[in-house]
């Protein structure tokens, strides 16, 4: 057994194991997460079919990939307009499900999309010259696009935790997508034939960093050493492995069409990797530092600035809001900050001026009673977290509405403010300018500020 069917094999044990994680999960059975657990199931059939092809070509295990293929890209679709957040209406599941089922049925007429199977030095041809495959071709590239069209409009809106994990699942959209376009489309038609198998390797690109995104994502910094050593870990060996991989088909591929000694190939293959070691280790450094894990402001400094400032005059509480709202807006990039003070037992008052005007602090009495039993900065988005793991349904719906209501009123993360065990106030921080998380670092640098204030 040759390194291609090793890899498809890991790629269908890879898929089926997501599957399964995400399944057994703590987590509610939303629409999304059904859908992503049929995708993951689906893609892992894919890829073991493709090790079958590999190890035993035959017309029908063929016609089984293709089916599995077609079903792949139509779960795909579905999974990332749920995830996406946009309108899938009866409508465009009746289009999905027609189309799918046309080219699922076309997959097993014989010569329906494959005229040819040739096994030759290991490796199996498909002529695909007939009239069905450039419209499977159509599909493929249309599904392809509807998938990184959803992701990239919806990153350009999406805020906080869903921000920093579509931008995961972007990344892995764009290698799977990118994958089959040149195995199953792009390679075909420029006779690169002998490459068409590897589509079955390239699903873990998409299906890993969905799943870690989806599933384990919370704040951007509350693994960041074991996050960031895992991204560097895995995307480095992902692309290392990819392009030692090609290197090794097309290197065989060369040497048994012209006949080249193996001990030459070998070297050569070696140089090769060698070579583009370190240019994607540079690459996949810049990728990931620039649109993952960028610097941060150093903000334990900033915490002692603020301590200072607030500390070091008598001031009023207009002054120290002023102050607070200063030190975060350089230092956090955020622009709503405001402070709501008790002033009677069911009268609460926004310190002027107010930033955010949606805040209609009396209708968040279930917010006030959480605040007053919990001294942590709480994160808005966090409630839904715990939404979904709590048993009680009550406690369901007190997470729940103070959820819906941080949502309507702007407000992204609350620090409350104690005297002894009594709150007398709160401040109300709305959402980053840049819509990015709350880091772990921010959330230290917000208990400092509660701690001073």
């Amino acid at each position: 057994m040759g390194a291609l069917p090793l890899i498809t094999l890991f790629a269908a044990l890879g898929n089926f194991t997501i599957g399964f994680w995400v399944l057994l999960h703590r987590t509610k059975n939303s629409a999304t997460k059904i859908a992503f657990i049929a995708f993951s199931f689906i893609t892992g059939l894919w890829s073991f079919s493709n090790f079958f092809l590999a190890v035993t070509p035959s017309f029908l295990v063929l016609s089984i990939s293709y089916a599995f293929g077609t079903l792949v890209a139509a779960s795909a679709v579905l999974w990332v307009l749920l995830f996406s957040r946009k309108k899938v209406t009866p409508a465009v599941l009746l289009v999905i499900g027609i189309v799918t089922v046309i080219f699922v049925v076309i997959s097993f007429i014989p010569k329906g999309l494959v005229t040819e199977m040739v096994v030759e030095n290991g490796y199996v041809f498909f002529r695909k010259d007939n009239f069905f495959f450039p419209l499977w071709s159509l599909y493929i590239v249309f599904t392809v696009f509807t998938v990184w069209w959803s992701l990239w409009s919806s990153m350009r809106t999406a805020k906080g935790i869903f921000r920093e994990q579509i931008k995961f699942i972007f990344l892995g959209a764009i290698g799977f997508g990118g994958g089959a376009l040149l195995t199953d489309v792009v390679f075909p038609y420029a006779g690169l034939n002998f490459l068409t198998i590897l589509d079955g390797t390239v699903s873990l690109l998409f299906t890993f960093p969905a799943a870690y995104a989806m599933i384990r994502y919370r704040f951007m910094d509350v693994r960041l050493v074991i996050r960031k050593g895992a991204a560097y870990a895995t995307t480095l060996a992902i692309a290392i492995g990819f392009y030692a991989y090609l290197v090794f088909v097309i290197s065989q591929t060369t040497s048994n069409i012209l006949k080249i000694n193996n001990n030459i190939t070998s070297i050569f293959i070696i140089i090769l990797i060698a070579i583009g070691f370190h240019p994607l280790r540079r690459m996949v450094e810049y990728t990931l530092n620039e649109y993952f894990f960028p610097k941060r402001a150093d903000l334990s400094a900033a915490a002692q600035s603020l301590n200072e400032r607030l500390t070091s005059t008598v001031a009023t509480i207009e002054e120290m809001l002023r102050t607070v709202r200063d030190e975060m807006k350089s230092n956090l990039n955020i622009e709503q900050i405001d402070l709501f003070i008790h002033k009677a037992p069911t009268l609460w008052e926004a310190v002027l001026p107010i930033s955010n005007q949606t805040i209609d602090i009396q209708k968040g009495a279930e917010l006030i009673s959480y605040l007053s039993r919990n001294s942590q900065v709480l994160i808005a988005e966090e409630m839904e977290f715990r939404t979904q793991e709590v048993i009680d349904e009550n406690q369901k719906i007190k997470f729940s509405g103070i959820k819906q209501f941080c949502d309507q009123s702007g407000i992204a993360v609350i620090i409350p403010l104690f005297n002894g065990d009594d709150l007398f106030a709160f401040l109300a921080l709305g959402p980053k300018i840049n819509k990015d998380a709350y880091s772990i670092g921010d959330i230290k640098f917000l208990e400092e500020v509660q701690r001073n204030f």
